[in-house]
Parts: structure tokens; sequence; C-alpha cells
């Protein structure tokens, strides 16, 4: 994410304690194609989930 890509994981534990639910995550194919449809289809919403991450990023790693 410190290179402004969206991250869609299946690790959704982990993922929370770091960013507290915001990452988008999957536990199936079916879920995992559904995001990746809806966040290419949407420029918009991926690029805000991108620049929202992203400042969680540097503000963990003190960047």
């Amino acid at each position: 994410m410190l290179r402004k890509k969206l991250v869609i994981t299946n690790g959704e534990i982990g993922s929370n304690e770091l960013f507290h639910g915001l990452l988008p995550s999957f536990n199936s194919k079916e879920e995992l194609n559904k995001l990746l449809r809806f966040y290419l289809e949407n420029d918009e919403i991926r690029n805000s989930k991108i620049n929202e991450l992203h400042k969680i990023v540097l503000k963990k790693s003190h960047i």
C-alpha cells in the first residue's frame, strides 16, 4: 500500500487489527470475484479506499 495499490486480503483477522475493517477482505472465490469486479468498475471508490489505507500505512510506519 505504500505504492498506492489496493490490497484485497483473505486474512481478515490480521487486517482488522491493523486497518480496523477498512481493508477489503474475502472468504470465498465468489467474494473475491465480486470485490475485484466492484473495485475495477468503480475508479473513484477504489482510489478513495487506496488513499484512506495509504494514510494509515504512512501513519503506522512513521514515514
